[in-house]
């Protein structure tokens, strides 16, 4: 019985520890920043939080094919400032100039500069795989 209750009580330590979402505190020297899928990232001197929190499109031309056109991906970023509600930032890397690469809020501008790992034909990624880069000034 003592056995069963410490398997019992060590699963769901694993699953509790699991599921909750990790946030990262970085120092404020830190001008790019890598997030994955769901994650949260501080700069708590500067007051700022960014979060990875969707994978809006992902249409880039995978490595291994012969594209027409390059594509492009879309993420959405929920931006926070000091004790301001967050923002939503809808970024992207594509050739159409009128999807927008920055983002500006609490006066600093938030650049997606990558989103990984690059597509590759026959194989599938998962959501929780993705991250991004994100320049922050």
């Amino acid at each position: 019985m003592m056995r069963m209750t410490v398997v019992f009580s060590l699963l769901m330590i694993f699953f509790l520890t699991g599921c909750t979402q990790k946030e990262i505190v970085l120092p404020q020297s830190e001008k790019e920043v890598s997030i994955r899928f769901s994650q949260t990232v501080s700069l708590s001197q500067q007051g700022i939080s960014i979060q990875f929190s969707e994978l809006v499109d992902d249409s880039r031309c995978p490595a291994g094919v012969a594209c027409i056109w390059e594509g492009e991906v879309t993420v959405k970023l929920q931006i926070r400032i000091s004790d301001r509600e967050p923002e939503i930032a809808i970024l992207g890397l594509s050739p159409r100039p009128e999807v927008a690469q920055s983002y500006e809020a609490g006066g600093h501008t938030f650049t997606l500069k990558e989103v990984n790992p690059y597509p590759v034909h026959g194989k599938t990624t998962r959501l929780k795989d993705y991250s991004v880069v994100v320049e922050i000034q």
